[in-house]
């Protein structure tokens, strides 16, 4: 059983500072005037039990517990209970065997717990002290207050006392605990069938989706395997010419670099001049830097000699002065010493007077001592006096409470008729009110369950468009991801382009150094023809072969950027570049062709049908430069083929011809031809790629922007329906949450209304009983009222001495007053010697202080004028040996001079050899740039080949998702394996258009399918797998529900058989004691009838001796509080709470129901610990 052992409070409520208070076994009483704070005891103790109700505190809010600070003490931020527990069950483990509880509260509300001084929650201690039957709400702790509503509450409220003594509050927790999880498992159940309902119809649903999407994956898995053959013969095709082209690039750049390579030893040579050049430099350097240190190392040698003249000048003055002033403080010391002297004499009187001065304060205070002895025994005797008025104060005090005590009850005899007759009005009014109630219960059920029906119907219209939304959706984000990566290919491709010409490839070095450099050189550049060019694809290959002279030129502003064009490739050896001026007039015949010879086509020529026309009208031009290009390009007859080109020119030999392949015929005679006809890298096919892919970029660019909008918009709309999914699932369980709170409420109200029955029956036969308590009351108010009177005269009588004694005390007091101004007088001259004698002590100290000084400050200047001796000498010795260095450094610094102006007759002869070295490197640049000019075309087509390698890399990554070396990679893997398979280890043909075929079909079968929701597919497991979990749930749910039942069925069967056998133990004990405390009378406990054992309350009823049975409500205070108090005990007797805190419990007793009371305490004190608060006379006796 687990006791008391102390307690430390700190900050709660009246204890301000940390307080300890121990409880040794057997009876505690706490005893003290009102106000005093024992009641505050009661309350700490039932705090840290765990108490929740301000109220039950007796505050408002739970802060007021807190000390909020006195006169002398400010407020507290925290209180703070520590209640220590011990247990004697040795069998316990050791952390149960002693118990230390912990409750802290803070001005924020925060609020702590610790137990054995580890954190811990308040759920944890409650159950650890509902297991030793302790707490703030058992009948370990009855306050003030408590005994009348153990009375006066209602039987249900009663009961639970008796619950608490059978030891089934614990149980009927652990069976609210389970019935509200039954509830939950319940309603869970009921939400799995309807999810499993729902997984069902989505299944049945997503089904044909789900097929339809795995045949959509096969015909995409099987497309790409084709489309990585197809991008792995390209990419194998493009390698090889690769490779060729960069070998020749590679020969071109041995070429470049053993030109190089020449260049570079001639320029180490000139190099090696010129180190030579700058060593000799950089030794003159030195030399002449040497001849600068020396000058200054003169100049500073001659500064040093005059500094330390000037120092030998200043310590010989130092020293005279410093020796004049130790002399004259020699002879102040002398007069200080001989003033000392004279007052120490003065002190040594001084200090005998004050011994005098001593002896006499020392007799006077011995004589105050007899008085002071006399004046203490009179007040010891005023202090008796004193207390036994106080303790008569007390008697009346009691006397006058238990009068006002008795006229309140009188008082509220009158007010609980009052309240009886209210009662019973009110009951009949709730009976009227429960039964309208019902009524309208019975309606809204009704009305809840068509509108749960309703929620049901269009839960299921929502869920079904949902799912129509969602295939729209999956199908636009399909038609999107193939935009996006059509477009990701056509970026890549306009990037690829757009970098050939940001690096200005296919045209000269000359060209791309103009357009680079120009504008920071002063010129103005419009870019070159090609720019302002724009063909046909038909007849683009003949407008690059015929016009190929004229499209890299570089269009200038005027003649003067055309002259610095001019000087810049010269000076920069950069070749040759053509380039045409804006401002210039037009004269001669047109650039275009080799010989310049065309002249205006005849019109027979172009009334031939073999003649498609002339090659300006089948160009465009920029209308920018219009006018700039158009009378500065060639013409030509375009014509279908080379046969008919040299018919043509046989009969009109003034015209040039030009066939689409660009062969062409020209006015000289001269025939071109040859080569592919391919105009695949050609400016102009350049620049048409380049537009028509920017065209490309913008139409996929407004069609993503399209689809994009569509798919945000299904996504909108999803999660626009999905939220009205989710609220319509939430309005689905709160209707059905609704219904069980509307069946409960029904039945409650049915109890209430035979509840409000039985206790109109009960109120009305205590109203009868209420006049004969009155009475009763009336005859012992007079008693009281003649002990009041009794007391009051006892105070006079004792006032009276005290008014003698203190006549007194006040003419010994005035005789202390007269020897203690005597006192005062010696102790005032002792203080005015002492004075005196400590002034001349400090001038003593002063004077020898003062002597101290003086010696130090004579041997400080006699130390300073040494240190001035010793500078001065130094200074001499320096000024002597710096003289010798000068004269040694002024013959070296003349030798130096000489040399430095040798050196620099020698530089100026190697300046005039490196000049004409440099002259020989111009003949070797000339060639290397040659050189370079064929490696950069080498280049150009390299970089050209690389580019389109990169661009089919590009478009492999936005249609595979890999890049062009995986798909051959892949490939070449494929082709082993096929030639392992065929055994003669060569390569099985492949059909590449058979293969492009094959695409197009798998192509056409993907459309034929439309729209398919990807996602169905990873849904449909999804749901298969959900689906088997929830029917594995609704198992589980199912055998939980039904193992909870049973658990619940044991917990009443095990509650009422406790409450069975403790009620009719605590009843027969309650009979007993009544008998006991009441000197005979019988008393009684009766359950409620046709109520449940588990749920009916306990009425009391009592008959003390010469009265009839009847409610306890009808007894007087003092009968009510016994009666209680049997009640107590008898639960004690049943089972003994291990302590048990009494506050003022025995108020409402007269002197005879309390020696009862003590001893009934007294006999229990042998099993239960009692702290007994009280204020009556007998009880703490």
């Amino acid at each position: 059983m687990l006791k008391l052992e102390k307690m430390q409070v700190s900050g709660f409520k009246s204890f301000s500072d940390r307080t300890e208070i121990r409880f040794p076994d057997g009876i505690t009483a706490v005893v003290g005037p009102n106000g005093c704070g024992k009641s505050n005891l009661g309350d700490a103790i039932n705090w840290v039990l765990g108490e929740q109700s301000p109220k039950n505190l007796r505050g408002k809010q739970m802060v007021d517990v807190i000390f909020n600070g006195s006169r002398g003490k400010k407020p507290k931020g925290m209180a703070e209970v520590s209640l220590y527990l011990k247990n004697d069950d040795s069998n316990l483990p050791p952390d149960r065997q002693r118990i230390v509880l912990t409750r802290k509260l803070f001005r924020s509300g925060e609020s702590e717990y610790f137990l054995n001084g580890s954190r811990s929650r308040l759920k944890v201690i409650q159950e650890i002290l509902r297991d030793e039957h302790v707490g703030a709400k058992t009948y370990a702790t009855i306050e003030q207050g408590r005994i009348d509503q153990i009375l006066n509450a209602k039987p249900k409220e009663r009961r639970l006392i008796i619950e608490d003594a059978a030891g089934i509050s614990g149980i009927k927790h652990k069976r609210r605990l389970a019935e509200l999880k039954l509830e939950s498992t319940h309603a869970n159940l009921l939400r799995v069938n309807d999810i499993i309902v729902e997984v069902t119809r989505q299944i049945n649903s997503l089904k044909r989706q789900a097929a339809k999407a795995r045949r959509y994956q096969r015909l995409r898995e099987e497309l790409r395997t084709k489309e990585r053959t197809l991008f792995g013969h390209r990419t194998r095709e493009m390698d090889n010419r690769f490779g060729k082209l960069k070998d020749q690039e590679a020969v071109a750049r041995d070429q470049e670099a053993a030109s190089a390579a020449g260049l570079s030893r001639a320029e180490a040579s000139l190099s090696e001049e010129r180190h030579a050049l700058d060593e000799a430099d950089r030794v003159f350097r030195q030399a002449a830097e040497s001849l600068h240190q020396l000058d200054m190392e003169i100049d500073r040698e001659e500064s040093a000699i005059r500094h330390a003249r000037d120092r030998i000048n200043e310590a010989d003055e130092t020293a005279t002065l410093a020796a004049d002033e130790a002399g004259r403080l020699t002879g102040r010391q002398e007069e200080i010493r001989a003033r000392a002297d004279e007052h120490r004499i003065v002190v040594e009187q001084g200090a005998r007077q004050i011994e005098v001065l001593r002896e006499r304060l020392a007799a006077c205070q011995t004589e105050l001592a007899g008085l002071a002895e006399r004046q203490a025994e009179g007040r010891e005797e005023q202090e008796q006096h004193r207390r036994d008025l106080f303790r008569a104060m007390n008697q009346g005090a009691e006397f006058r409470n238990r009068k006002k005590s008795l006229e309140e009850s009188l008082t509220r005899t009158g007010a609980e008729r009052a309240v009886l007759d209210g009662e019973l009005r009110r009951a009949s009014a709730d009976h009227t009110r429960l039964t309208e109630e019902s009524s309208d219960l019975t309606r809204e059920a009704h009305d809840h369950r068509e509108n749960l029906n309703r929620l049901a119907l269009q839960q299921a219209r929502r869920e079904d468009s949902l799912a129509a939304i969602r295939e729209r959706l999956a199908a636009g984000v399909e038609e999107l991801a193939a935009g996006r990566a059509e477009a990701q290919s056509a970026t890549a491709r306009l990037r690829t382009l757009e970098d050939v010409a940001t690096r200005f490839a296919g045209v000269s070095d000359g060209v791309r150094m103009l357009l680079t450099t120009g504008s920071a050189a002063g010129m103005k550049t419009h870019g070159v023809v090609a720019d302002y060019v724009e063909a046909g694809k038909d007849i683009e290959a003949a407008a690059e072969v015929y016009l190929q002279g004229v499209l890299p030129a570089v269009i200038l502003e005027d003649g003067a950027d055309a002259r610095l064009a001019v000087n810049m490739l010269r000076s920069e050896g950069a070749g040759r570049t053509t380039f045409l001026c804006r401002s210039q007039p037009v004269g001669g015949t047109a650039v275009g062709t080799p010989a310049n010879g065309s002249s205006p086509v005849p019109g027979e020529i172009l009334a031939d049908p073999r003649v498609v026309g002339r090659l300006k009208h089948q160009i465009r031009l920029n209308t920018s430069m219009n006018g700039v290009v158009q009378d500065r390009i060639g013409d030509a007859v375009v014509v279908d083929s080379l046969e008919t080109a040299l018919e043509l020119h046989a009969r009109f030999p003034a015209s040039d011809y030009l066939t689409r392949e660009g062969e062409v015929v020209y006015a000289s005679g001269l025939v071109s031809a040859g080569g592919d006809g391919s105009a695949e890298h050609g400016l102009l096919a350049h620049n048409r790629q380049a537009n028509e892919t920017r065209d490309s970029l913008e139409r996929i660019g407004v069609e993503v922007a399209r689809m994009e909008g569509e798919v945000q918009a299904a996504r909108d709309d999803a999660a626009a329906l999905e939220a009205q999914v989710r609220a319509g699932r939430q309005a689905l369980e709160e209707a059905g949450r609704r219904k069980v709170e509307l069946d409960l409420r029904e039945q409650r109200a049915m109890e209430e209304e035979q509840k409000s029955s039985r206790q109109g029956d009960v109120l009305k036969s205590e109203v009868a009983n209420l006049l004969q308590a009155a009475e009763q009351l009336q005859s012992e108010l007079t008693e009281k009222s003649r002990l009041v009177h009794e007391a009051e005269q006892s105070h006079a009588d004792l006032e009276a001495k005290m008014k003698t004694r203190a006549e007194e005390l006040t003419s010994l007091e005035a005789v202390l007053q007269e020897k203690n101004e005597a006192a005062a007088q010696h102790r005032a001259e002792l203080a005015a010697m002492g004075q005196q004698q400590e002034s001349s002590d400090r001038e003593q100290q002063r004077l020898d202080e003062s002597l101290a000084d003086l010696g130090a400050r004579i041997a400080g200047h006699r130390g300073e004028a040494d240190k001035a001796r010793v500078r001065s000498t130094e200074a001499r010795e320096l000024v002597r040996t710096t003289e010798a260095s000068l004269t040694e450094h002024l013959a070296i610094r003349a030798d130096k001079d000489g040399e430095v102006k040798a050196m620099e007759s020698s530089i100026a002869e190697r300046r005039l050899v490196l000049s004409g070295s440099e002259g020989g490197l111009h003949g070797l640049k000339t060639e290397l740039d040659r050189l370079r000019e064929t490696t950069r075309l080498a280049e150009m087509e390299r970089t050209k080949a690389e580019s389109d390698r990169t661009h089919l890399d590009e478009l492999c990554q936005g249609e595979l998702g890999c890049s062009a070396a995986d798909a051959l990679s892949l490939l070449e893997e494929e082709e082993g394996q096929a030639s392992e398979e065929t055994g003669d280890g060569e390569k099985l043909p492949l059909d590449l258009v058979k293969l492009g075929e094959e695409v197009d079909e798998i192509r056409e079968k993907i459309e034929k399918i439309g729209p398919v929701n990807m996602m169905a597919i990873d849904e449909f497991s999804e749901l298969e797998e959900r689906h088997t979990f929830l029917t594995a749930q609704k198992e589980d749910l199912t055998q939980s529900m039904a193992s909870l039942q049973e658990t619940i069925k044991k917990i009443n069967r095990t509650s009422r058989e406790r409450f069975a056998t403790a009620f009719e133990a605590i009843r027969k004990n309650y009979q007993e004691i009544f008998a006991v405390l009441f000197s005979g009378g019988r008393a009684d406990l009766h359950m409620e009838e046709g109520e449940d054992i588990l749920e009916s309350g306990i009425e009391i009823m009592a008959q003390p001796p010469g009265k009839r049975l009847g409610s306890v409500n009808l007894m007087s205070g003092g009968e009510k509080a016994m009666s209680a108090i049997a009640l107590l005990f008898a639960i004690f007797r049943f089972r003994p709470s291990p302590f048990c805190l009494l506050d003022e419990v025995d108020a409402a007793l007269d002197d005879a129901n309390v020696a009862r009371f003590t001893k009934m305490v007294a006999e229990y004190a042998q099993h239960t610990q009692f702290i007994l608060v009280t204020h009556n006379k007998v009880s703490m006796e």
